[in-house]
């Protein structure tokens, strides 16, 4: 065939073979005057679009001509007829629930693999579902001598328990409340003083952090008031 064509029918004594369609050459037993006739239509190319940088991790396209790797960057026209493959690579903290194709499944997807492919029969809007998982972390507080601590979570301010679950990136404020003749002396994050930062906040006798990736242990310290006389 030209290039840029391909085999579209084939005609056996005038009728056409659908079941031959698209076969570049076929087998006929001829027992007596045969007429053979192809046709050729112009190969149609499709594009395939996808985002390959998302909030939850990136997607490759590709296909294989010849045993050779091709990548299939975003609104590239592919032949009709092409095998392309999609590999998706997910960053910590989300997980893959399945992939569309111009908002429908696609049935051959493998979430194990994170991987999905198509033979393409026109344009293809690749797409994944996905959802953030929920990570938690355990939160200590203890008070020494001298005073209490409580612990709340977000803006509604909701109370929590020493050594309960919270979600990984929520703002937690402690509250040190001194004794009668005590004052609070510091706090202690992680066994060492807690220094004001990006994710610290120290306001009057309130520690306000962000939880990080990992378990979190505070200790509010108190002190006896020096009473002059």
């Amino acid at each position: 065939t030209a290039q840029g064509y391909k085999v579209d029918q084939w005609f056996i004594n005038g009728q056409v073979q659908n079941q031959l369609t698209g076969r570049p050459f076929i087998f006929w037993q001829i027992k007596a005057k045969t007429e053979v006739k192809v046709t050729f239509r112009k190969e149609q190319m499709y594009e395939v679009d996808y985002k390959p940088d998302n909030e939850w991790g990136t997607i490759e396209a590709y296909y294989y001509d010849g045993g050779r790797k091709v990548t299939v960057e975003p609104k590239a026209k592919v032949k009709e007829g092409t095998f392309v493959e999609f590999q998706a690579t997910v960053k910590e903290g989300y997980a893959l629930d399945g992939w569309t194709n111009n908002g429908h499944e696609i049935p051959v997807a493998d979430i194990e693999t994170l991987k999905a492919s198509l033979t393409l029969r026109a344009n293809a809007v690749i797409d994944v579902k996905y959802h953030k998982l929920v990570v938690k972390h355990a939160v200590t507080f203890t008070a020494g001598e001298g005073g209490t601590i409580v612990a709340t979570v977000g803006t509604e301010a909701k109370a929590i328990e020493s050594k309960d679950q919270v979600e990984q990136g929520a703002v937690i404020t402690f509250t040190a409340t001194p004794k009668e003749g005590y004052e609070l002396d510091h706090w202690m994050v992680g066994g060492k003083p807690a220094v004001a930062g990006a994710d610290t906040k120290i306001e009057g006798n309130k520690l306000i952090v962000t939880l990080g990736d990992q378990d979190l242990k505070v200790e509010a310290t108190f002190k006896k008031l020096i009473v002059k006389h």
